[in-house]
């Protein structure tokens, strides 16, 4: 189904959010034997970054502020010369593609928000997406899973955020829409989900968190050459500094 797409935005390093956002982690996950340079083969270098707004409620057009915000700061960090050479277009789907001097760039693109929380991946190398759902939002549960064809089991709020934070985020990889009957890769990653935990099922891979007991995370990647990947979050300050992101203490997640 076709879509009408946001308009093309420029990165614009001077812009800020709506509200302040508070970072509330970042995770790199790379090929465990990977170079620290794109070498157009082989390598995979992901980034997963998470953050909160300090407001009770937001439009969709600050929201999406504030997912640019998130993209212009990590952007600085990868490339911190190259201010003026971003901009994100979008497909006919209406997925974020990011483009380098007016071309399509190596990177994969995905945004999620949910009330005043926000997610962000960018990748290279392996296609990707992210989802990210708030917790207490009042949803019917109980209708959403039946519909979908859910074990019962997962009525409750915790156990079907976790399920359909990954059904969204696979859905997104596959181009699929999130009211399909089925999705690549969701049952073969559901059944070995972990919080916290670095999953690999085939060429699919998965990483779920909870975010300060308020928000649901999954970031799926899939890849047909099955790269062994190694996943490692860094403790970091409550905003980025100017010169980019001052990681003070590292964590591999297997």
């Amino acid at each position: 189904m076709q879509h009408d797409s946001p308009p093309c935005w420029t990165i614009d390093y001077s812009n800020q959010p709506v509200m302040p956002l508070v970072i509330d982690g970042f995770i790199e996950v790379v090929n465990k034997s990977g170079d620290l340079e794109y070498t157009g083969g082989n390598e995979v270098r992901a980034y997963l970054l998470h953050a909160h707004g300090n407001y009770s409620t937001a439009s969709r057009a600050s929201q999406s502020q504030s997912c640019r915000w998130l993209l212009q700061q990590l952007l600085q960090v990868l490339h911190p010369i190259d201010s003026g050479n971003w901009a994100v277009n979008y497909s006919n789907q209406g997925a974020p593609l990011l483009q380098y001097q007016g071309r399509p760039s190596r990177y994969h693109l995905s945004f999620s928000h949910s009330g005043q929380h926000f997610a962000l991946a960018l990748g290279q190398g392996i296609p990707l997406a992210v989802d990210i759902e708030r917790c207490g939002s009042g949803r019917n549960f109980a209708a959403l899973g039946s519909y979908l064809g859910w074990n019962p089991d997962d009525t409750t709020e915790d156990s079907f955020l976790a399920r359909w934070t990954l059904w969204e985020a696979c859905a997104k990889v596959s181009s699929k829409s999130i009211l399909s009957q089925s999705i690549e890769g969701f049952d073969q990653l559901s059944s070995q989900m972990q919080l916290q935990q670095l999953i690999q099922v085939e060429s699919w891979y998965a990483l779920q968190l909870k975010v300060l007991d308020h928000a649901f995370v999954s970031f799926v990647m899939h890849q047909s050459e099955s790269p062994a990947l190694t996943c490692q979050r860094y403790d970091l300050p409550s905003r980025f500094s100017a010169s980019g992101i001052e990681s003070s203490q590292c964590a591999e997640l297997a």
